[in-house]
């Protein structure tokens, strides 16, 4: 399993959190959000070269890399993660929008978030191919990306709005019987509900990052390493 070491480690990150953060927000501290944007840093990174590798077994196979951990944070993650950030700047506006709506002309200023949602959604897809091929070390740049994704938005819009439904259907039915494990016995239940959740969730993500390494290898005509070894 590419990464298993890691999944360990973000269950040990998190209860960790949960027993040093305290739970009422009246009681947070300036420490405490020190301490808690420290661990988001390090949980970033350790995600990000966790998509990496997994975009990497994807799309060049388990020979790729050797080494149980396969996980690093090499140049490649560094550019990976630039592209994270440039490409999430998108929602930058729309976030700005949805929080003026909450202090006056709600109507306008809800609308205009909505658009500027629904470009980024548009924009984030057609240059989402940048990250499968720098993860591959294949040569890219946004610009490839766009022409690559030209005249696909709707079908790749489908594809992944689908997914995200059913992961929503199965994986809140999972959270709800979880939440109410953890309701039932208390700050052990909560541990609990941590120690699976975190797991469960790296796994959505990746089914999507493996979607999208799919999507990556269907338009950019690389062959499926899986598919070589037969």
């Amino acid at each position: 399993m590419v990464g298993l070491p890691y999944f360990l480690l973000f269950v040990i990150l998190a209860v960790i959190r949960y027993l040093l953060l305290p739970l009422d927000p009246a009681q947070v501290t300036t420490g405490h959000q020190v301490v808690n944007f420290v661990f988001s840093i390090i949980e970033a990174l350790i995600y990000t070269a966790m998509v990496v590798a997994w975009h990497r077994v994807t799309l060049l196979g388990y020979a790729a890399d050797s080494g149980f951990f396969r996980v690093g944070l090499t140049s490649r993650e560094w550019r990976f993660l630039g592209y994270t950030l440039l490409v999430y700047l998108g929602l930058v506006p729309a976030a700005v929008f949805f929080v003026m709506s909450q202090y006056g002309a709600a109507t306008v200023w809800g609308v205009l978030g909505l658009v500027a949602f629904a470009a980024f959604v548009f924009v984030g897809l057609r240059l989402s191919m940048v990250f499968p091929a720098t993860a591959a070390d294949h040569p890219t740049s946004l610009k490839t990306s766009w022409q690559q994704t030209a005249g696909h938005f709707w079908s790749m819009f489908a594809i992944f709005l689908l997914l995200a439904l059913i992961m929503f259907v199965v994986f809140f039915t999972v959270f709800f019987i979880l939440g109410l494990i953890a309701v039932a016995l208390g700050t052990v239940g909560q541990i609990i509900l941590i120690v699976f959740v975190i797991p469960i969730g790296l796994l959505a993500g990746f089914i999507g990052v493996s979607a999208l390494s799919y999507v990556y290898r269907v338009l950019s005509g690389h062959p499926d390493p899986l598919a070589e070894t037969v």
